[in-house]
């Protein structure tokens, strides 16, 4: 059995327990920590563009956040990072 005094294997947080358990304010934290991260990763990776649109899209675009949210909803089972992913991709190219 595992020790109970090691930490349990990393696990990632499914778009359905962003949108099912997390009022409007852990919601938008958790969406904007992980955009957040993943433009420094795209500016320090050389994409400096796909970083500012990213910024852009996500802050300025009165669309991104319901989009964001209905993708959760309807992809539920899936990680809510690769759903990110994919509208980034989709909006700012890959």
């Amino acid at each position: 059995p595992p020790s109970p005094l090691l930490p349990a294997p990393a696990r990632a947080i499914t778009a359905g327990e962003v949108s099912d358990k997390m009022d409007s304010h852990q919601e938008n934290a958790f969406i904007a920590g992980a955009l957040d991260m993943a433009a420094s990763f795209y500016d320090r990776a050389g994409k400096s563009e796909k970083a500012k649109c990213l910024i852009h899209w996500y802050y300025e675009d009165e669309r991104s956040i319901p989009k964001i949210l209905g993708l959760f909803e309807n992809y539920k089972d899936k990680e809510a990072v690769d759903l990110l992913y994919v509208l980034v991709d989709r909006h700012c190219g890959k």
